[in-house]
């Protein structure tokens, strides 16, 4: 971060830690994922997949920590 030399203080930051269970990613493909036809095994997944039109939840993001 650069501060400008002419800047008159106190200069104050914060920083937030946030946490939310799961990506919005995953949660639209575990409540509205279809794959398509496609290999997949063990190790791999080569399948396609798509979303329908469900709703899915929002899940909630969380502040764990806030330093001023």
């Amino acid at each position: 971060m650069t501060i400008p030399k002419d800047v008159v203080g106190p200069i104050t930051l914060e920083a937030k830690l946030n946490y939310r269970k799961f990506s919005n990613y995953l949660t639209k493909f575990a409540f509205a994922g279809v794959a398509k036809s496609g290999e997949a095994g063990l190790s791999f997944d080569s399948r396609e997949y798509s979303f329908d039109s469900k709703p899915v939840p929002k899940m909630p993001i969380v502040t764990l920590r806030r330093q001023a």
